[in-house]
């Protein structure tokens, strides 16, 4: 004969409804718990936990538990969800604490190389002041080197050069001057501490010169560039002798004209 099966009263234990079986009329009934949460995004109760339901549940049955066995099973089973419900609780709130930082990557160094860009002032050389490309090129090492040590602007030096040697190595001056910078060796040698005779210590000590007198002239003008071109050619205290000026004009002149053609290039 089958066993008799009457309705139990659902309760709730904490947070979970407990529903109860009555079998044969005996006081012993089977509690089935909802679970509180589903672990993850829309995923089913991990399959232990099912499992242990099904078992829990088939085997009270059989074996007919008495009420203080259904209620400790209960109260196991609704320890079990709890610690699923802080678990999936713990997994969202560390969800929602991600922080997304935006990190921009190094771009990649676009500047020319120093191959580059040497020979690109060479070119501009030979076609502005009309210089063979092999004395162009060994001229533009020289003086983009000592332009950048002075922060000077390379094509003023280079117009500085043209104007004074038309870059010629071996020049010399009825003053005394000498290289491709005309540098007299009685005023700057001492002061330049260089070989005026090597081409490229020249224009070295030029470059020096030229950024002495615009540190200078900085001082007492708004317009040093000039007063220092004036100056490399006549000398500081010279540059406004009127002994002297018109000598220091036609050198700013000529000086202007070969910047401008040059960065015309």
């Amino acid at each position: 004969m089958a066993p008799r099966i009457s309705q139990c009263e659902t309760v709730r234990i904490g947070s979970q409804s407990v529903r109860s079986q009555q079998v044969n009329g005996s006081s012993a009934c089977t509690a089935e718990v909802a679970p509180p949460c589903v672990p993850g995004r829309g995923s089913p109760v991990p399959g232990w936990l099912d499992a242990g339901v099904r078992g829990t549940e088939s085997e009270t049955t059989r074996r007919r538990p008495g009420g203080a066995d259904l209620g400790r099973m209960a109260l196991l089973l609704l320890a079990a969800m709890c610690a699923v419900a802080v678990a999936c609780t713990a997994t969202r709130a560390d969800e929602e604490r991600r922080t997304f930082l935006a990190v921009a990557l190094p771009q990649p160094d676009s500047r020319a190389t120093w191959a580059e860009e040497r020979e690109a002032f060479a070119a501009r050389l030979a076609q502005a002041f009309h210089v063979e490309p092999s004395v162009a090129d060994e001229f533009a090492a020289w003086i983009l080197e000592s332009s950048t040590r002075q922060a000077l602007p390379p094509e003023l030096l280079a117009s500085l050069v043209m104007t004074e040697s038309s870059f010629r190595k071996d020049v010399r001056s009825a003053m005394g001057a000498v290289g491709p910078g005309q540098v007299r060796p009685d005023l700057w040698g001492a002061w330049c501490g260089v070989n005026l005779a090597e081409p490229e210590e020249n224009i070295d000590c030029a470059a020096r010169i030229l950024a002495h007198y615009v540190e200078v002239c900085a001082h007492r003008t708004t317009e040093a560039e000039a007063c220092a071109l004036r100056s490399y050619n006549v000398g500081y205290r010279n540059r406004n002798n009127r002994y002297f000026v018109a000598a220091a004009d036609r050198y700013l002149a000529k000086i202007q004209r070969y910047l401008a053609d040059f960065r015309s290039t």
